[in-house]
């Protein structure tokens, strides 16, 4: 196996730092004799002559992590896609801690809280919204976080100090030993439609209102 041409100048600059008494820890790619281009870890050491003060050999190990970088570079692309797909809805996205923390937040919940998102990021429910609202909040997070199920529900939050309507969905996220660690927060705007179903409530009481007069 020789090394790929786009990484000799840092396998050079390992020999360097090897030539120097540093000892290396490095990724590379090499060239397989059947073509095959495979991701090495190297481990080097220098073997060093104090007295002549001079490299004299190398040990180590050359692990191939091939499938490893491949893995991880599918779950960086992967990220990305959800990433984007997250900040092209016109929907709140956040996701938040058993404390109420937000680890994340994508840009249309940064726009209703008029501040950018890596402003938001890391503060807690209460620092954010009225203590009411908050509340409210944390008791769902918390019951979702205990009870491992999601919920889906409807309720006024504040925004910009005034009222709002949102369609709220709450699902729990697993770490690896498959325990809730944080939820998912996913709310839909419905300020207008709940707005409107109201008045539509109003104007129907007028009417039964006025037939039962005009039958009275």
């Amino acid at each position: 196996s020789i090394v790929h041409p786009d990484d000799r100048e840092r396998d050079a600059h390992d020999l360097e730092s090897l030539k120097n008494n540093q000892k290396i820890i490095d990724t590379l790619r090499m060239i397989h004799k059947n073509g095959d281009v495979r991701w090495v870890q190297v481990h080097a050491n220098p073997l060093w002559d104090l007295e002549q003060q001079k490299l004299t050999g190398i040990y180590g190990a050359v692990q191939d992590v091939t499938e490893r970088i491949k893995a991880e570079a599918a779950l960086h692309a992967s990220e990305e896609k959800y990433r984007v797909l997250v900040e092209s809805l016109d929907n709140v996205i956040a996701t938040v801690d058993g404390t109420g923390k937000f680890l994340y937040m994508n840009d249309m919940a940064a726009g209703q809280l008029g501040r950018p998102a890596e402003t938001l990021v890391g503060k807690t429910m209460h620092e954010l919204f009225p203590e009411r609202v908050a509340s409210q909040q944390m008791a769902h997070v918390q019951q979702v976080i205990k009870e491992d199920n999601g919920n889906v529900f409807e309720a006024m939050s504040i925004v910009r100090g005034e009222p709002h309507w949102y369609r709220t969905s709450i699902q729990p996220i697993h770490d690896e030993d498959g325990s809730v660690s944080q939820v998912l927060i996913n709310s839909t705007d419905i300020h207008d439609l709940k707005t409107t179903q109201q008045k539509l409530q109003e104007l129907n009481r007028t009417l039964e209102e006025r037939v039962k007069q005009r039958t009275a």
